[in-house]
């Protein structure tokens, strides 16, 4: 199934705040979605989205967290694809931070019903503009953005924004001020569905030493799971009688999501009669980390003359990735087609003779791409992310998202 196929289909999308429930993603019998309209007479290599691998990533989070809501950020995958795709599952929502965020993911099939208004410091004119989509929730952290929300969107659910701990200072209110807010927002008439408190890299947190965890974040984490269960009581006392989401933002990785969720449910009660609150959680580096790939073509072969090694010796396009082999999208088939490696399980390529770019496989034909995995490991991987980031994969030269020159200035 091409690209221009899944345009027609409509996603079956619940509501952003809804409990979370099973759906089958559509077969996506093309699996590789280049960003170049011409992968098949490109000779350079190229970032592509493993659409089969992001949609693997989606079902193993479901079973590892069963009844947490994922979420992802539209404006950080930036692959049009990929967002579809995900749209298309109807186990995602959203997060939008702009106007232009907005308008992206409902120009890739994503319902505005799905869609997260992540900013808490909206204009008027971006207000109506999400309410215009379809667009029902929003975060707030302050009396000002509640009197906007009041005169250009009144029927908005919201999720009031506090302060993850103490570290985090950059967004969000101080949980004391939550019963003022509270208070506030039933004076405007406005609804109150939840609570977000934002950890990584929704937020700036002081002491981070680079995404480690120690047992001082998890007991924030603790602390949070009770400030946030504290704060949906009070909401409900005050009037708000549906508040029961709790929105963690996004957990930068599996590893940390594995015991962010973990804590925060045991200190919420969650499973134990406690409050019982619906968790929303942002799995966007997860998906990033399994779905971004870099696409190398074999340009040459030979059978490979060091000894017990066996097979063929290859030349690649492009520099060396010391990643690690994910797939093979060949030119057979319809449409061609990605698999794992031949032997259906992922491999480290070896290195013949110190050449990075001879390496020794098995048989494949020339003109196969080879798709690979881990680009942060690379040299070129903070330029490739910035190119996929940035929709500058769409030039026609993909050799110049490859360079070692710095960042472009935001």
């Amino acid at each position: 199934m091409r690209e221009s196929q899944l345009e027609h289909q409509q996603p079956q999308q619940q509501h952003l705040l809804s409990a979370p429930t099973p759906a089958v993603c559509p077969p996506i019998g093309c699996a590789l979605a280049p960003h170049l309209p011409n992968l098949e007479q490109c000779d350079q290599p190229v970032v592509a989205c493993d659409l089969a691998s992001a949609q693997r990533c989606l079902a193993d989070w479901c079973s590892r967290f069963p009844g947490v809501h994922a979420s992802t950020s539209a404006q950080t995958l930036g692959s049009r694809p990929l967002t579809h795709v995900l749209a298309l599952s109807g186990r995602v929502s959203f997060r939008a931070y702009s106007k232009s965020d907005l308008n992206a993911a409902v120009s890739a099939g994503v319902p505005g019903h799905a869609i997260l208004l992540a900013n808490p410091c909206k204009t008027r004119g971006l207000a109506r503009h999400a309410r215009r989509l379809g667009v029902g929730v929003t975060v707030f952290d302050s009396e000002p953005e509640l009197a906007r929300l009041a005169a250009a969107w009144p029927d908005v659910e919201l999720l009031l924004l506090l302060a993850a701990s103490p570290r985090c200072h950059r967004l969000g209110a101080r949980p004391e001020e939550a019963p003022r807010l509270l208070a506030a927002a039933r004076r405007h008439g406005l609804r109150v569905a939840g609570v977000a408190v934002w950890f990584g890299d929704d937020n700036e947190c002081e002491g981070d030493g680079g995404g480690e965890v120690n047992s001082d974040v998890d007991a924030e984490w603790a602390a949070a799971a009770s400030t946030a269960c504290g704060t949906l009581a009070l909401a409900r006392r005050l009037g708000h009688a549906n508040a029961n989401v709790v929105d963690l933002g996004c957990l930068s990785t599996g590893a940390l999501a594995g015991r962010a969720l973990p804590a925060f449910a045991n200190a919420a009660g969650i499973g134990n009669g406690g409050c019982q609150p619906r968790l929303l959680c942002d799995l966007t580096p997860a998906l990033l980390a399994e779905s971004v790939v870099m696409a190398t073509r074999v340009l040459a072969k030979a059978a490979a003359e060091q000894p017990g090694c066996g097979g063929y010796s290859y030349r690649l396009s492009g520099p060396g990735l010391g990643g690690q082999l994910c797939g093979l999208f060949s030119r057979e088939g319809e449409g061609g087609g990605c698999s794992g490696s031949r032997d259906g399980v992922p491999s480290r390529l070896a290195d013949c003779g110190g050449d990075p770019l001879n390496l020794v496989l098995p048989e494949l034909s020339v003109g196969d791409w080879l798709l690979w995995r881990g680009l942060r490991a690379c040299p070129t991987a903070a330029r490739l992310m910035h190119c996929l980031f940035t929709g500058e994969l769409m030039e026609t030269k993909p050799a110049a998202c490859l360079d070692e020159e710095p960042l472009p200035a935001a």
